[in-house]
């Protein structure tokens, strides 16, 4: 109903309006507009209550809103999904809603990224807080490649660094992936990650 209320106001309503005016159709217009957006505003209130039972306090502010403002009856199904999936790792929606190319490049920079993360991995330099986040992505690389692994995958295959792209390049980043003409050096884009030479890769 929020894509066809889309279609309604910007097919419908703005061509005849802009044509006639609004005096004579208006009326007619505005009420098949209120139609749909109370419409969407029930449905939505229905469903936000099916999906959500414990946040009513979410769910007033845009079921009021809906019924008068057309914008926010069309956005109602972006609400309604703004926190359907957070209590799943992005790996296993991946799986499930990308196909088999999107979610190897996306398992791949998982990988990456909890085996070269972004630069400082922590904001202190405490030995105890240190060694806490070091064993907390540990625990969940591992996890991440066991699931890779499960969706048919090899997680070495994933994270291993192809030659360069051009003869000059001589050195990458192991986070991004970005090649360099320099042997040695930083990756300014993944916080100061020292480059790896291609010839070290390839050994």
């Amino acid at each position: 109903m929020s894509n066809s209320l889309f279609v309604y106001l910007f097919l419908a309503v703005a061509p005849l309006i802009l044509r006639y005016g609004f005096g004579k159709f208006g009326l007619w217009l505005l009420a098949g507009m209120l139609a749909q957006t109370v419409t969407i505003a029930v449905l939505f209130r229905r469903a936000h209550k099916a999906l959500y039972p414990d946040v009513g306090e979410e769910r007033l502010k845009p079921f009021l809103t809906m019924l008068l403002a057309p914008p926010a009856a069309i956005r109602a199904p972006d609400l309604l999904a703004r926190h359907l999936l957070e209590d799943f790792h992005p790996l296993a929606v991946a799986q499930v809603l990308c196909s088999s190319v999107r979610f190897k490049s996306f398992a791949r920079q998982v990988l990456l990224d909890l085996h070269y993360p972004l630069l400082p991995v922590c904001p202190t330099n405490e030995p105890e807080r240190l060694a806490t986040e070091q064993w907390f992505r540990t625990a969940r690389r591992q996890v991440a490649e066991r699931f890779v692994q499960r969706a048919g995958l090899k997680p070495d295959e994933l994270t291993a660094m192809p030659g360069p792209t051009e003869r000059a390049n001589q050195s990458y980043c192991p986070r991004c992936g970005a090649q360099f003409v320099t042997r040695t050096g930083v990756c300014v884009d993944c916080g100061g990650r020292p480059l790896q030479p291609f010839r070290q890769a390839a050994t």
